[in-house]
């Protein structure tokens, strides 16, 4: 899972809660006793479904416009960027989608990257998966590399997160 998604989820989580009792600026209020439901042996709980999660694969996707300090960001070959998020001084994150297999799209972000006059200067990697943070001449960033297979097979999901030069943005 991309941490842009889950991102996503949260927000959508924290503006559902506008308005019911129990949310507040502090969380939720504890249960009382009182109001934990109890259950007897032959009752059973009703199930939850956990939220959904939106792949967007390549031939769904449209381009976004990507502002203009971060046009020369480097992406992969076949790159569609369809999601621009602003944060504020946390920076912006560019998500996009790529018709390239994940292994392609990878080492293409990590050879970029690695170039001037960018450097990485920190990375992880599992099977689905490869991250690296960065720095250029005056921004710095993270990168996310994340295979969309089953869903979007040949697919590569890519999500950059600028910010000012100085540090990352959690």
């Amino acid at each position: 899972m991309v941490r842009g998604r889950r991102a996503v989820v949260l927000v959508v989580a924290q503006l559902a809660c506008v308005g019911v009792a129990g949310c507040t600026d502090g969380g939720p209020a504890p249960p009382s006793e009182s109001s934990s439901p109890t259950l007897t042996s032959t009752e059973t709980p009703e199930p939850t479904e956990p939220p959904t999660e939106t792949i967007s694969c390549f031939r769904d996707v449209r381009p976004v416009p990507i502002p203009p300090d971060l046009r020369e960001l480097p992406f992969p070959d076949r790159t569609t960027v369809y999601d621009v998020e602003e944060r504020g001084d946390a920076g912006v994150v560019l998500t996009a989608v790529s018709s390239l297999s994940f292994r392609v799209a990878a080492l293409q972000m990590r050879s970029r990257y690695l170039a001037p006059p960018f450097t990485i200067v920190g990375s992880n990697q599992s099977e689905t998966g490869f991250g690296a943070n960065w720095n250029g001449r005056t921004i710095s960033g993270r990168f996310e590399v994340v295979d969309l297979a089953p869903d979007c097979p040949g697919d590569t999901e890519v999500q950059i997160l600028w910010t000012p030069a100085g540090g990352l943005a959690e």
